[in-house]
């Protein structure tokens, strides 16, 4: 899929899923590789097998899954980023953090 206007929502059974610049994603696969690029929204990811890689075109929050595989996200330089520990979620993040990441 390319590029997208708002946000992009995927389900997938097997293959590669590749998203453009988009506004946030909804991407749920079985087996193959998720990849989305510029997003600009939440983004929420999971996939059974398969290597997950996200790059945000700017501080959003991320959750990203995977049974079996790598998962990349990558933020625009100067984000501040909250990762909730365990018993965690995303309203335990501090007011000075721009986004939560779970992966």
């Amino acid at each position: 899929m390319g590029s997208v206007g708002g946000e992009a929502c995927i389900r997938s059974a097997s293959g590669r899923v590749h998203v453009g610049a988009c506004v946030g994603a909804d991407v749920a696969t079985e087996n193959g590789r998720v990849e989305i690029r510029d997003a600009r929204g939440p983004v929420h990811v999971h996939c059974v097998n398969g290597r997950v890689k996200v790059e945000m075109a700017q501080s959003a929050d991320v959750d990203a899954e995977t049974v079996n595989g790598r998962i990349e996200v990558t933020l625009p330089t100067g984000t501040k980023v909250f990762r909730p520990a365990k018993g965690e979620g995303p309203d335990d993040r501090p007011s000075d953090h721009d986004c939560t990441v779970t992966a």
